[in-house]
Formats: structure tokens, sequence, C-alpha cells
């Protein structure tokens, strides 16, 4: 899964936990790759300067 800058996603089991994609760190790894995101507060959208690095296999993206 390719994950741009400030795409918006969840946690696949927690879909109440949203974060923005700040940088994708292993872009050619679609599921084994990590992704620096700041989590979201709850009705943001911008961040709220918590950041860390997690595997994409637990992301997904939020569609509108």
């Amino acid at each position: 899964m390719k994950l741009e800058t400030g795409t918006i996603v969840t946690h696949k089991r927690n879909p109440r936990w949203r974060a923005v994609v700040v940088k994708d760190i292993f872009p050619r790894r679609t599921t084994w790759g990590l992704v620096k995101v700041c989590v979201l507060a709850k009705n943001t959208e911008r961040g709220k300067g918590f950041v860390t690095n997690l595997p994409k296999s637990l992301l997904k993206k939020v569609t509108r």
C-alpha cells in the first residue's frame, strides 16, 4: 500500500484512532515498511504533535 504524505489513516483494529502520514520511511516496501505518523485529535484534521513509527500492515486509509 502506498501512503502519501498527508494521508489520513486509522488502525485496523481500532477505527477511532486516527493519524496523518508524515513520511513513508520505506516507500518501496508495500506491506512490511514503516510509516512515520502524527496522531490526530478527535475532531481536527491537524496533528496533536505525538509522532511515532508504525508498520504499514497495521494501518488502513480513511475514505470519505
